[in-house]
């Protein structure tokens, strides 16, 4: 009587890489008398657009898997950001001078 080898199970499931199909190149002849570059800068514009649709669905899915705590942590860098900028602008109102002259973050900056 054999017996097969188990594996050994696990807790979590095995994680593959998320891939998207890529779109094909498409075959560019060399340079030639009477190539119609409208129609090559089509072609290219279409790939383009195939791969900013991809671009914005895999930063969808990058998002929706983000836990609690890393879209808090967002959240805060984005308005530590701000209050940066409006401690700036107020500096810069006082001091009468452009805002955008005013590059370091302490006052001694």
């Amino acid at each position: 009587m054999s017996t097969a080898p188990t594996e050994p199970t696990s807790s979590t499931p095995p994680t593959e890489p998320i891939t998207t199909p890529a779109a094909p190149a498409p075959e560019t002849p060399p340079p030639a008398q009477g190539t119609d570059w409208k129609a090559e800068a089509r072609t290219w514009e279409g790939l383009a657009k195939a791969n900013n649709a991809a671009a914005k669905k895999l930063a969808e899915i990058e998002e929706a898997s983000k836990t609690e705590a890393q879209k808090l942590s967002d959240q805060l860098a984005t308005a530590q950001r701000e209050a940066a900028d409006a401690k700036r602008e107020l500096v810069a109102a006082k001091e009468d001078i452009p805002a955008d002259l005013i590059t370091g973050s302490t006052q001694e900056e």
